[in-house]
């Protein structure tokens, strides 16, 4: 049975500076000196688990669930005992050990700010993993037009009609609907009054509108912009998609 006669005194002193030790057990029958470690919350004195405790630089122990550690074996003579916590302050007592005595030794762990090492954000290319350019890309390549994020930046239009009024291949016309989209390449009749003519699907984040304007959505909120002049796969094969399809991909998906 360990005896602490100092015991209010000693977590006192604890508090402020670091473990101290509390008293001296009757003597076990063993090679050497030995120290029973608690390891305690400052504020409210509860039990640490998960401490990591070293004896002279060397590892000796991780505290358990009542906040102990058992050092045994320790050869007499003073020893720095090290007791490190994520997010509490490092706490390095000294204790004289004599042989076959074992010593009750506790240590009251103050919070303390963890720094946590600098992270780096790094903007994913356009045609990175995941995003729409790259689920865009395997159906655009040989069958139609790409337009990545960074391709509309550059372009500084102000609207998705004048950004594909710059595509090869792609009329666009402005009628009391808005703007619309002619794709040289279609299937469809191009008759002379706007009505009849052969219009562009308009699909957004995989959803095909009811009206084939343009500019409903803001150009900058567009990821991606996909234009089917001839082939169209066979996701956007809707009913007028012999006119061509423009598939639009939204930043927020």
């Amino acid at each position: 049975m360990f005896l602490r006669p100092l015991s209010a005194h000693l977590r006192l002193l604890s508090s402020v500076a670091a473990a101290l030790l509390l008293a001296a057990a009757p003597a076990r029958a063993q090679a050497g000196g030995a120290v029973e470690l608690v390891v305690s919350d400052a504020e409210t004195g509860a039990p640490l688990a998960g401490a990591s405790v070293r004896v002279d630089g060397g590892a000796a122990g991780v505290s358990d669930s009542s906040g102990r550690v058992l050092l045994e074996g320790l050869p007499a003579g003073t020893h720095v005992i090290e007791v490190e916590m994520m997010g509490r302050r490092t706490m390095q007592p000294q204790v004289e050990v004599s042989t076959g005595q074992t010593l009750e030794l506790e240590v009251l762990m103050d919070a303390s700010a963890v720094e946590l090492p600098e992270i780096t954000a790094e903007t994913q290319p356009d045609d990175g993993p995941g995003n729409a350019i790259s689920r865009a890309f395997g159906r655009t390549r040989g069958t139609g037009i790409l337009i990545s994020r960074g391709q509309i930046e550059r372009s500084r239009a102000r609207r998705l009609s004048d950004l594909l009024g710059k595509v090869p291949g792609v009329r666009i016309l402005y009628g009391s609907g808005g703007a619309v989209a002619m794709l040289q390449g279609g299937s469809g009749a191009d008759p002379s009054s706007l009505g009849q003519r052969c219009v562009a699907e308009v699909y957004l984040d995989g959803v095909l509108l009811r009206t084939p304007s343009l500019d409903i959505v803001a150009i900058h909120e567009l990821d991606a912009v996909e234009v089917y002049l001839h082939v169209v796969p066979p996701e956007y094969s809707g009913s007028n998609a012999g006119c061509g399809v423009i598939v639009l991909h939204t930043r927020t998906q």
